[in-house]
């Protein structure tokens, strides 16, 4: 196999496994204790530092291993940077939902 050919291959190979990765980065941060808290952290720190901020977090850190691999945060805080508008709308339903099951239970007993 030519040099270009082998490099090609060896950067598919890593992006495949970025993406194959990233998922679990994103479970961990969103399984965290703070998980609420690191999200809005997250989203104040500058887009070309994200990936920083998650390695630094140990999110990017795969089972197995002592380091967090740069191209599994990237592709985690791509994802976690779309999930935030997802968390939100999760959030609210969540709330008008609450709301309306209090609103119920405080019908009920008036009835």
């Amino acid at each position: 196999m030519g040099s270009t050919a082998k490099q090609l291959a060896e950067t598919s190979a890593s992006t495949a496994v970025a993406a194959a990765l990233a998922p679990i980065c994103v479970y961990n941060f969103q399984h965290a204790n703070d998980a609420y808290d690191d999200l809005a952290a997250f989203k104040k720190v500058e887009s070309w530092s994200q990936s920083d901020y998650i390695q630094k977090g140990g999110w990017a850190t795969m089972p197995g291993s002592t380091t967090a691999d740069s191209a599994v945060a990237r592709d985690c805080a791509t994802a976690l940077d779309a999930l935030e508008i997802a968390r939100a709308d999760v959030k609210e339903s969540l709330l008008r939902r609450q709301g309306a099951e209090l609103f119920w239970v405080r019908s009920c007993r008036r009835g």
